[in-house]
This record gives C-alpha cells, structure tokens and sequence, in this order.
C-alpha cells in the first residue's frame, strides 16, 4: 500500500535524486588501486578490466548488480542474518531472490493449512492449543491497529492539543557505479543515523512532552524505479504536545544526512520530508484517528499472502532476515497505550505473568509432542492478553510471534526498535 506522502508527484525517491550523477552509472567494474594505473599513458581516466582478470566472485557481483533478485541480502560481514541465510562453508548470504522462496515457506509452516499449534497448560492440568502465529501473519494488523486505536486514546486523555509530525529518512539504493546496493545492507544505512537523530530530537524539544515511534516502509514501484522496490525508508512518528513549527524538526533531517553517508540532501528536502499535523477527531485539516492515519504505512506487511504485493514480499523478508520490527514505540507510548486500554475497557491493564505455561506443541497431523528438559532448556509464561486476546478485549494484543516471544516481549518494551 502505497503512504499518502509518497506519490508519483513527490520525487524523493527518484533515482535521478540521489547524489550520484546518472552519467557517472558504468555496467563495469573499473580499478580504483593506484598501484594498477591505466595502461594507457594517453587515457585520463582508468580503463575497465577485462572480464579474465576480475576474481570470479566480485566478476559476478558486479555483473548481477542491475538485477535486484540476485543481490546478495549483504556483502559487509558485519549485518546480522538468519543463520539459514548464509552458506555453512563460505559464510555467504544468499541472494534476494532465494531468501523470498525460503521466507515463503518458513511463513507456510506457520500460517498454511497443515501449520501446527502450540500447546498450553496452567496448574490445575487443564491444556489449550493456540495457533503459532507469527508477526506477518494476518492478526499482525489487528495488533496493531488496536495498539494505535490506545494509544491515540490515552494521548488524547493526557496531551492538551495533540499534534502529530511525520519525518521520513532515506538513502541512495545505487552504488557509485549505478548498480543496485545490496537490501540489507542499504537498511543497516539507512538505519545507522537513528540515535544521533533521537538525541537531536531531545534538544529541540527540551520543554515538551511528546513520543515517538519509528516505522519501516518499502519502497513502492509506483515512487521510483521498479528495480528498487522493496528496498526501505524509514518514518519517524513524535507525538508531541502543543503546536509545533516544521523548522523545530529540520536539524534531525540535517542530523540523517550527517550520519548516513548514501543519503543525498536532493531526497531531503525540508518540505518533502517533514508534515506536522494537529490531531483532531473533527478537525477537517487534523489528523482525525492515529490508528487510521499511521495503518497507511504498515497494513500491507499483513494482507494474506495470496493477496501481498511482490514489492511487499520481498521487503517482508528483508525483515526476516535482519530481525527488524516494521514498527516500534518508545516506552512511554506502550505507558499511553495502557491508558487506552484501560479507557476502552473499563478494566485496569494487568500484564503479569500467568501460570499458562508452554508444554509441547500439536504438528500438522493432531500429533502431540512433549517438551521436556532434554528438548528444550526453558519455558515460557503467557500473559492473560497473550492466551486468550478476544476474551480479554478485542482490542487487546494477539498472540506472541512464537513461543519464546512471549516474555521477550515484556522485557525489550523500553527499546524503541
């Protein structure tokens, strides 16, 4: 789904944006080593190797670096992937294209039909099967769309004219020679500026209350190239209290650019990348629902795989493979959410542990298997909200990713990512 802020008419993700000049864009991979000049005395500018003196590896880096399917996720060594992504021997990362067919099927094993369940069971013996959802599942969105239906409320409760600002922060996905960056480590980039930009924030609003939430978002065919669809950008969300000027948000721009260096000052424009809105649930120039107005940039990551765009898939396993949340909160909007919660229900928010504790799990045939001290080395305790959502409030959270999630979750609240 493609964000109202990111249309055809907002050229921010134009290649032609970048800082690289289209005409500096070579299909071959030229020697920068001055110890091998040009062997041409005459030639002020170096000559491209021959295919036969290139290492095979990097012969077909550079030959596939067009083709966005047979980028490798990451060629740094250094950004953090799913072990089943890297080859045993050589520690290579697979290439795009072979993480999708291996992200569809460890989706299937979850969400098709023969996908198993996990298996419950309290103190008094009784046991209960629960689907082992997982976070691009389709109750991901009705996750977090609740989350943000509490949270608009308990800021609403708390802020006196709650204000809402949007910032979006991007980098180049082209090389310096034109060719197509590898997605993973594009993200880690684009990702690198966020504390600088955090502590920025915190001295233009030294005087303010105000939180925050960070959304990742793919790139869409429609805003650029089709080659680099899929690829991401990341929003920044403050919720700030009181009228706020787009000019206080400008230094963190400045601070992106300072600390990402594919990041081009053309794809950052002020303008282009700042809206400050007011929330008003009448207002007709105001941001009238949070939950409504933020789901624009994270429902597509959730829509049934049948119906999930190509562009979408591929960033979903972007995802995968590094671990990253499409979006996080600080801790004191999972402190407003709470409030919210409580507001809608009429019942105080209670996140202690429960006695479910996690036994075994049921496979694709109905055939149950135990977990004992031999299979598993620790167990996991479920939260009220955690076992049984719907009959806790339809609003409240969903099921965990997995088993081990499910106290994961309680201890990372006060990380933002």
């Amino acid at each position: 789904m493609t964000s109202p802020s990111w249309s055809e008419d907002n050229p921010v993700f134009d290649d032609s944006q970048t800082q690289f000049s289209p005409t500096s864009r070579i299909n071959k991979h030229k020697s920068t080593d001055p110890s091998n000049p040009s062997p041409s005395a005459d030639s002020s500018a170096s000559s491209p190797l021959d295919t036969d003196e290139l290492p095979s590896k990097l012969d077909r880096l550079i030959r596939n670096e067009h083709t966005p399917a047979r980028r490798p996720l990451s060629v740094r060594g250094d950004i953090s992937l799913r072990p089943e992504l890297l080859d045993q021997d050589t520690g290579e990362a697979v290439d795009w294209s072979t993480a999708v067919q291996m992200y569809r099927r460890w989706l299937d094993g979850y969400t098709g039909e023969d996908s198993g369940a996990l298996l419950l069971e309290n103190p008094d013996g009784e046991e209960v099967e629960k689907p082992a959802n997982v976070r691009f599942g389709e109750h991901r969105a009705n996750k977090e769309y609740a989350r943000l239906h509490n949270l608009h409320d308990g800021l609403e409760q708390e802020y006196d004219d709650l204000h809402i600002a949007m910032l979006s922060f991007t980098a180049s996905m082209r090389n310096d020679r034109g060719g197509l960056r590898c997605p993973a480590d594009h993200l880690h980039d684009v990702d690198a500026p966020r504390n600088a930009v955090m502590t920025r924030l915190r001295r233009q609003l030294p005087n303010r209350r105000y939180e925050t939430a960070w959304i990742l978002e793919p790139h869409t065919p429609d805003s650029g190239s089709e080659k680099t669809a899929g690829y991401a950008h990341r929003h920044l969300v403050v919720f700030v209290e009181g009228a706020v000027p787009q000019s206080v948000f400008e230094p963190l721009i400045d601070s992106h650019l300072n600390n990402c260096v594919p990041a081009g000052k053309p794809a950052h424009q002020y303008d282009d990348c700042i809206k400050v809105q007011s929330v008003d649930r009448e207002g007709e120039d105001a941001v009238n629902s949070i939950a409504y107005y933020l789901a624009e940039y994270i429902s597509d990551s959730f829509d049934s795989t049948e119906e999930t765009p190509e562009h979408v898939e591929k960033f979903n396993t972007l995802l995968w493979a590094t671990g990253k949340r499409r979006v996080g909160y600080s801790q004191g909007a999972y402190d407003y959410m709470e409030i919210g919660y409580e507001l809608h229900t009429g019942n105080e928010f209670d996140d202690s542990p429960t006695s479910w504790e996690l036994v075994g799990y049921v496979d694709e045939d109905g055939e149950v298997h135990r977990i004992t001290e031999e299979s598993s080395s620790s167990s996991s305790m479920l939260t009220a909200t955690t076992v049984a959502p719907r009959l806790v409030d339809p609003r409240g959270d969903p099921p965990p990713d997995d088993a081990t999630e499910a106290v994961a979750e309680d201890s990372n609240r006060s990380e933002n990512e």
